[in-house]
């Protein structure tokens, strides 16, 4: 299992960084669009947000994985032996309830994003609404998966 994950962690750090890249191409040439030839792309704005979208969503799924996320750890640092366990396990526990309430809502957002356009794009707003639930279903796998190994004290990586 432990090899999927790396493949999953790979592929999610290959496109964030490919969305990264691209979100940078598009922001620079519409500043050079802007201020050198005095023109502006209608769209770059709305692509360059749903870009960011997209990388947040993904990224967040990326560093929770890694245990690499931005934490409070002046309890958990203080805590040792089954309270520190059971600390973990209620972390995680709200994790799985976060990450299926990502899933669930984003199914239902993703049908209601069948039904509209975005304004300068026209795109479908289900292709900017699918990163919803397939963040949402990652972050439950990852934290499924470190649920199962705290509660059998497994290694977690």
């Amino acid at each position: 299992m432990k090899k999927v994950d790396e493949v999953i962690f790979k592929a999610l750090c290959w496109i964030c960084s490919g969305l990264m890249f691209s979100m940078m191409i598009l922001i620079c040439v519409q500043v050079f669009f802007r201020y050198v030839l005095s023109a502006s792309i209608p769209w770059s704005e709305e692509l360059g947000r749903y870009i960011f979208i997209w990388m947040s969503f993904l990224g967040v799924v990326a560093v929770y994985y890694k245990g690499s996320h931005v934490a409070f750890d002046i309890l958990p640092n203080k805590l040792t032996g089954v309270y520190k366990k059971g600390l973990n396990l209620l972390i995680i526990a709200l994790t799985v309830i976060l990450a299926a309430a990502i899933l669930m809502s984003g199914i239902r957002m993703v049908g209601i994003g069948t039904l509209q356009r975005s304004p300068a794009l026209s795109l479908p707003m289900h292709m900017v609404f699918m990163v919803l639930p397939a963040s949402g279903a990652l972050m439950l796998y990852f934290s499924l998966r470190k649920l199962y190994l705290t509660i059998f004290n497994k290694d977690l990586k």
